[in-house]
């Protein structure tokens, strides 16, 4: 699927507003995602309109927060490489009662390409580096 930057650039004059008030409530983690970065990714994915979003990389659940809330009618799947990171338990308080989040723990290179499907999003937060960008390079073109 192709996605028109100029498209994007109008919906987000009109949707700036919205999305700041969906997450207003949302205290911003240290360790977590930018919020701009997010919207940026919630552009993007209305206009490709998911049927799924993938997250690699939870740790203390900031991102996977926004996304079950600014996607509040799509299935999360959010994973975290270690599951004895003293992140785990911050994140699944965070995200207690979010019906929508299925949160693994695993290998994500490994975990990842089985997982996503067509019509997925998906949000590499982890890993970093170049790990992250073959990762998301083995992704794209694949219409996944």
């Amino acid at each position: 699927m192709s996605i028109d930057p100029g498209s994007i650039n109008i919906a987000a004059a009109d949707m700036l507003s919205a999305f700041q008030r969906r997450v207003a409530s949302i205290p911003y983690e240290r360790k977590g995602i930018l919020y701009s970065e997010m919207f940026f990714l919630y552009l993007c994915a209305q206009a490709a309109k998911p049927n799924r979003i993938v997250e690699s990389g939870r740790a203390r659940g900031q991102s996977s927060l926004l996304l079950s809330t600014i996607f509040s009618d799509l299935p999360i799947v959010s994973i975290e490489s270690d599951p004895h990171s003293p992140d785990v338990p911050v994140a699944q308080e965070r995200l207690r009662g979010r019906s929508n989040v299925s949160l693994r723990s695993g290998d994500t290179t490994r975990i990842l390409p089985a997982e996503v499907r067509q019509g997925n999003a998906v949000l590499i937060d982890g890993p970093k580096g170049f790990r992250g960008l073959r990762l998301a390079l083995r992704h794209s073109g694949t219409g996944v």
